[in-house]
C-alpha cells in the first residue's frame, strides 16, 4: 500500500500538518505487515522508528525492578504514535511493545526523518515544532489523567478536603 497524504491525515498525530511536510514524510513512510507475537520495541534497547497502527492491536508492557512484567494498555487504529522520542537521538526504550495480533503499522525510520531535517532545516525546524506541540499535548493530557487517578485514594483525597 501506498502512503499518501491523504492517509497520513487519517492518523491524529498527523491530521493538521501542512501538506508540504505530509508529502516529504510520504516519501520515507512504510506499511508494513507484523505477526502477532512480534516485538515492535524492546525495553531496554535503541528507539529507531516511529509506528503508527493502520490495522490491528499492540500490547505495551513495562520490566519491573523485581522482573515481573507490567501490563501497561492496549493500543488499537487511531491510538496514540508510537516511538516519537526516537526523533532526539539515541532514546532508550522504557517499555516494550508487540504486536497482539497481525498487524499493518505505518513506520517511519528515524533516521530517515532527521535526514529530511538536516538536508531542508525550514522543514526540519516546522517538523520539530510540530513534533514538541505534540509532545506538550500529550504531556498536558497524561499529567490531567495522573492527577485525577490521585483522587481515587483515600488518603490523597482526605488529605485534600
Amino acid at each position: 500500500m501506498t502512503v499518501d497524504i491523504p492517509l497520513l491525515k487519517t492518523i491524529e498525530f498527523f491530521s493538521d500538518f501542512p501538506d508540504d511536510i505530509l508529502d516529504k514524510l510520504c516519501s520515507i513512510a512504510h506499511m508494513e505487515n507484523y505477526r502477532a507475537g512480534q516485538v515492535l520495541i524492546e525495553q531496554g534497547q535503541k528507539q529507531d522508528a516511529i509506528y503508527m497502527i493502520a490495522d490491528g492491536e499492540l500490547s505495551v508492557t513495562s520490566r519491573l525492578a523485581n522482573g515481573n512484567e507490567l501490563f501497561m494498555k492496549q493500543m488499537k487504529q487511531g491510538d496514540d504514535t508510537i516511538g516519537m522520542s526516537s526523533l532526539f537521538g539515541n532514546t532508550i526504550a522504557k517499555f516494550s511493545v508487540t504486536c497482539a495480533q497481525n498487524s499493518t503499522l505505518l513506520t517511519i525510520s528515524a533516521q530517515d526523518t532527521l535526514e529530511i531535517c538536516t538536508g531542508d532545516y525550514k522543514t526540519g525546524e516546522r517538523l520539530m515544532q510540530l513534533v514538541v506541540e505534540r509532545f506538550h499535548q500529550k504531556a498536558q493530557k497524561r499529567t490531567a489523567q495522573f492527577l485525577g487517578s490521585l483522587c481515587n485514594y483515600p488518603e490523597i483525597h482526605s488529605a485534600m478536603s
